[in-house]
């Protein structure tokens, strides 16, 4: 139910007797992926995956408009739409929690590991140091001995 299917009804197929005359309207199943914005469009109040759909509306129009078997393929085809909505809807939840664990493990590692990249660099950092100093004192036993050469 990923694309979008259109059900045109028209008034000759109305449950109610009505004196008035209407135009045929379209109405729109909903959309695995609900539209953000109207898009240039003129907002219609009868489609269920507008910002301005008007579920009262909605209902009176599907009510006049459609026999009894319409009404429970409509009923079906949105049950079945909330179930798949729902499943998705678990997944989602299920795969930002796993983002969630993952991130706090490496979080988790990563703060160990710099904790002991800490002392490591303070032990670098002295090896270094001592390697500076026995480098002055070789330098200072030598640099006479360097003139002569």
């Amino acid at each position: 139910m990923a694309t979008s299917q259109q059900i045109s009804t028209s008034p000759s197929k109305s449950l109610a007797s009505t004196s008035r005359s209407t135009k045929p309207i379209t109405l729109t199943l909903p959309r695995k992926s609900r539209a953000k914005g109207t898009g240039g469009k003129k907002a219609d109040p009868l489609d269920i995956d507008n910002s301005a759909f008007e579920a009262e509306h909605y209902c009176n129009v599907i009510l006049t408009e459609k026999h009894l078997s319409g009404l429970i393929q409509r009923d079906n085809d949105l049950s079945t739409e909330i179930r798949q909505l729902d499943g998705d809807m678990k997944t989602l939840v299920y795969e930002n929690y796993n983002k969630f664990i993952s991130a706090t493990d490496t979080i988790r590692k990563m703060k160990s590991n710099v904790e002991s990249m800490e002392s490591e660099m303070d032990q670098l950092s002295k090896s270094i140091s001592n390697i500076s100093n026995v480098t002055s004192l070789v330098n200072s036993a030598l640099g006479s001995k360097r003139g002569k050469i």
